[in-house]
């Protein structure tokens, strides 16, 4: 479940950007635009209702039609249960997918991942991530 400051009817008010979320395992940055960061806990394994946590509130913060770009910063260790890494190839809530890696070691782990419908990118630098993702749903 995810806290904040703000009731769910103000949060609908205040979609500016660079707003932080809690969900029950990561903290979300919302940046406006349709574009994502999300934080993944230390030491957690993300399962398919984690995925579906943050789905909805990708759709509650960027309703579609609204193109949506999330990007994954990998400054925790975590991994994905078995069927959850199969849902977030998959994942419909995207239209582009970011990974930030912290080290070339996790840069080269992260590049396996392959999503089948939806751009995606390994970075190192943050801030290059952010840029490439706003190019494609911009």
């Amino acid at each position: 479940m995810r806290s904040k400051l703000e009731t769910r009817d103000s949060l609908r008010k205040t979609m500016e950007p660079s707003t932080n979320y809690r969900l029950s395992f990561a903290d979300v940055v919302y940046h406006g635009d349709g574009l994502f960061e999300v934080a993944a806990d230390n030491g957690i394994e993300v399962t398919v209702k984690m995925l579906g946590e943050l789905t909805s509130l990708l759709d509650e913060l960027a309703p579609r039609p609204m193109k949506r770009a999330l990007l994954s910063n990998r400054k925790h260790s975590y991994s994905f249960s078995f069927e959850a890494l199969p849902y977030a190839a998959r994942l419909k809530a995207v239209d582009a997918f970011a990974i930030q890696a912290h080290s070339r070691i996790t840069m080269v782990s992260a590049s396996i991942f392959k999503p089948l419908n939806f751009p995606f990118q390994v970075f190192l630098d943050r801030d290059e991530a952010i840029d490439w993702l706003r190019n494609r749903i911009t």
